[in-house]
């Protein structure tokens, strides 16, 4: 469980949602979201499975399938989907532009925040939590 959620708390502090969903961690929200519930971070596993439900339901665990849930969701015709990737150098910076309308910001700023303040903080909430699974001796 730890490194379940460890992995999409480092991603999405590091470059936010689109950068968690479009790596490979992405496959593991659900279950991230179940590690955050368990350190008793509640609203930043509720954020995060909020977010990841614009994906679509089931959630796409495969990272292709990821990607076109981000293109379906961003609710851009075919048309633009081709211009942004035909002017971009580079696939993830035309993900970034085509998923403008998702607008991941406001969840990227919520979930840093949640991260440093919910329970202590993603600092002290692991520990507490593995402080109370695991006796110390």
């Amino acid at each position: 469980m730890w490194s379940r959620f460890l992995r999409a708390h480092c991603q999405v502090h590091n470059g936010g949602f689109l950068q968690f969903f479009w790596n490979s961690p992405g496959l593991i929200a659900p279950e991230a979201a179940d590690g955050f519930k368990a350190i008793g971070m509640p609203m930043l596993a509720s954020l995060l499975l909020t977010t990841a439900a614009l994906l679509g339901s089931p959630y796409p665990s495969g990272r292709d399938a990821r990607w076109d849930a981000l293109l379906m969701a961003s609710g851009r015709d075919q048309r633009d989907l081709k211009r942004i990737f035909k002017k971009s150098s580079n696939m993830y910076l035309a993900f970034e532009e085509a998923t403008e309308p998702l607008s991941f910001d406001q969840s990227n700023r919520k979930a840093w925040e949640l991260a440093e303040s919910e329970n202590g903080g993603f600092e002290e909430a692991p520990t507490r939590y593995a402080q109370s699974v695991t006796p110390i001796p």
